[in-house]
């Protein structure tokens, strides 16, 4: 089954891990655009269009994930909550 998410804006959290990982892999070859986030710092993420280190806990965190999100594409259609 093929599904299309055409620029639909993603933040995967817990990216860095292995389904982290393939989560990104498969948003990206459905055509969204990814934000992967994790604790480790500059993490390659292949595939990601952002990747942030984020403390999921930390709530400046998130507010640094939302302005990222804000400001480059307005909107966030998916969260993957998949830290911890």
């Amino acid at each position: 089954m093929t599904i299309a998410l055409d620029n639909v804006v993603a933040v995967v959290t817990g990216a860095a891990g292995g389904i982290g990982r393939e989560l990104v892999k498969a948003l990206k070859a459905a055509n969204a655009i990814v934000i992967a986030t994790d604790l480790a710092p500059e993490a390659q993420i292949e595939g990601a269009d952002h990747y942030l280190q984020h403390d999921v806990t930390s709530e400046a965190d998130w507010q640094a994930v939302a302005a990222l999100v804000q400001d480059k594409y307005g909107r966030l259609d998916a969260l993957v909550n998949n830290a911890g």
